[in-house]
């Protein structure tokens, strides 16, 4: 005799099977996040604060190094490329531009130096003379160089237009990436990814304080299938004052199963503060650097 299953038992199991589930059991995973972290090598010790120390007092021992060289004339390229880094780790930025473009007019136009020019207008506020060089440098770059100069191209002309609309930056991210939602099924893994090692790189060499990047860094991550590291992203760009930050990091965190089990949004956003001020603790570079 054949069993019967009960219409309503067949119903849970539908509304089960339909419902979206948490990206796994816990975002503070140790193992799961070293999977993401792995898989992201250039992303994840900038997302998790784990880049190398450089004080203040190297910054200045490496400008007394390097104007002594300059003073006999022997500077090289990299060494004023060291130099402008170092002016723009003491707060020197308008002495690194000025030392930049006196590279330009020694060593001719090259496509890193015009990127470095176009990071340093752009964070000073100079944001039509970072528009320029940036355009200079990406009819310079070489081919496997050209998509990190486009996305900082992009950047640039995103914060060019929320001097115009301030109000930007909650309706639209830099990279124009739409919001992921946990009433949603997590998208699958595609096959190309976002340009989540572009942007941190640009955190890297300049763009640590900028909101709006760590936020199109989350919404890339996670479009990648990478919630832990977006999570955690997310959660920068909250510090740092995104608008939209706060709401992108709670909703991120329902896909993990402990957030259903009472582990709620401010003990996501403490157990994250706790993670990267432990990380940043152990001697961490400042990501306002270049």
């Amino acid at each position: 005799m054949r069993s019967r299953v009960p219409g309503v038992v067949v119903a849970a199991l539908i509304a089960f099977a339909a419902a979206p589930r948490p990206a796994a059991a816990c975002f503070c995973d140790k193992d799961s996040l070293a999977t993401e972290a792995k898989g992201r090598p250039a992303v994840a010790p900038v997302v998790l604060g784990r880049l190398p120390t450089i004080p203040g007092s190297h910054d200045e021992q490496q400008v007394t190094r390097i104007e002594k060289l300059i003073e006999r004339g022997v500077a090289s390229g990299l060494d004023l490329d060291h130099l402008a880094e170092a002016y723009h780790g003491l707060d020197r930025t308008g002495q690194a531009i000025d030392l930049m473009n006196r590279k330009l007019a020694k060593f001719g136009p090259e496509a890193a130096t015009h990127v470095r020019l176009a990071t340093l207008h752009a964070l000073a506020g100079n944001l039509s003379s970072a528009r320029a060089h940036i355009d200079q440098a990406l009819t310079l770059a070489p081919v496997d160089a050209a998509a990190r100069i486009r996305i900082e191209a992009i950047v640039i002309a995103y914060h060019a237009r929320l001097v115009q609309d301030p109000e930007l930056a909650r309706r639209e991210d830099l990279l124009n990436l739409r919001r992921l939602t946990v009433d949603k099924p997590i998208p699958p893994r595609p096959a190309h990814r976002g340009p989540a090692e572009e942007l941190a790189v640009m955190i890297r060499q300049g763009w640590g304080d900028n909101a709006h990047v760590w936020f199109a860094l989350g919404r890339s991550l996670a479009h990648d299938g990478d919630n832990r590291l977006a999570l955690r992203a997310f959660h920068r760009a909250a510090s740092l004052g995104h608008p939209l930050a706060s709401d992108e990091l709670c909703e991120t965190a329902k896909r993990f199963a402990d957030y259903a089990s009472g582990f709620f949004c401010p003990r996501v956003v403490n157990t994250l503060e706790r993670e990267w001020r432990s990380a940043r603790g152990v001697g961490r570079k400042s990501l306002r650097r270049r």
